[in-house]
Parts: structure tokens; C-alpha cells; sequence
């Protein structure tokens, strides 16, 4: 069976179960995204098989219960969340180094820039988070105004200062 005849045979299928067939694909590669963060995460070396598997099972299932706790719906908000914790991972790891070079002032304003960015970098993927799952607000004001023949209207902020100079006519 070659590819274009799966397509055609998965195009034939009703809704609901290529649903569920794309559902299994994304669970699949969420999971694996959690288990590649997980082994980028723990030292392996010196291990057994069966102490790796054991230790990998465990990061992956931390990984995953940070994500639902992000309450992360589809692949792209799991990425997001992995990357979260990488990000904050590596922020807290920056910490130490900081604090250990702080009599080194040009490398401690290194960790520190460093240290800073990352935590831009944070903020600015928890915003893209929240948008993804529709958390975002906008603000939008509309505001009515009856201008009449021969009237004049200000669009904008208007306050008044008491303090300076009275015009003299």
C-alpha cells in the first residue's frame, strides 16, 4: 500500500475516527517530546537498562504533570510547557554560577545578563501560553459622541492643571 492510497483510505474514514486516529498521533509525539526533554534533563552514564528506563519514566511523568498543571491541551502548548521548564531549569542553574562569581565582576554581569534574558524569554512564552488557551483578555472601549452643527470634539485624554500662568486678555 503506498502513501497515496493511506490518504485516500483515511480521507473514506468518518470524522470522528480520523479524529482519534489524529488524537493517538498527537498523544504519541507529546510523549515523546516529555521523554526527549526528560533524557536531555538526567545523567544516564553508569546506568543499567533497566535503572535508565526507570529514571526516564519518572522526568517524563514530572514533565507531564508540569504540563497539565499549565493545562496544556494539544501539542503545541506541551512543547510550550517543556520549554517553560527547560527555560526556568536553566535560569535557576545560572543562579548558582552567579552567586559563585561574584567576586568576579565581568563574569557575574554575564550570569546576570544571562539570567535576565532568560527570564524575559519566561515571561513572554507564559503570555503565549495563556493566548494559546484563550486566557487573554483585550480591552476595547467604544465610546458614543452626538457632536451637534457647529461643536467641537477632543478624542483623547483631557486634565486640567491649576498650576502656571493665567493668560491675561
Amino acid at each position: 500500500m503506498n502513501h497515496n492510497t493511506k490518504d485516500k483510505n483515511l480521507m473514506n474514514q468518518p470524522k470522528d475516527q480520523i479524529y482519534c486516529f489524529a488524537k493517538g498521533v498527537e498523544e504519541k509525539i507529546i510523549s515523546n517530546v516529555q521523554l526527549n526533554y526528560a533524557e536531555t534533563q538526567i545523567d544516564l552514564t553508569n546506568l543499567s537498562e533497566e535503572e535508565k528506563q526507570l529514571k526516564l519514566n519518572n522526568a517524563q511523568q514530572i514533565v507531564e504533570c508540569f504540563a497539565h498543571s499549565l493545562g496544556a491541551q494539544n501539542l503545541l502548548q506541551h512543547m510550550l510547557a517543556t520549554q517553560l521548564l527547560g527555560v526556568h531549569e536553566l535560569q535557576q542553574k545560572l543562579l548558582i554560577y552567579a552567586r559563585k562569581s561574584m567576586h568576579y565582576p565581568e563574569q557575574s554581569q554575564y550570569y546576570i545578563n544571562a539570567i535576565a534574558k532568560l527570564s524575559n524569554v519566561f515571561i513572554q512564552q507564559v503570555s503565549l501560553l495563556h493566548k494559546l488557551q484563550g486566557n487573554s483578555q483585550q480591552k476595547v472601549v467604544v465610546e458614543h459622541l452626538h457632536i451637534n452643527e457647529g461643536g467641537q470634539a477632543i478624542v483623547g485624554q483631557v486634565t486640567a492643571h491649576s498650576k502656571g500662568v493665567d493668560n491675561e486678555k
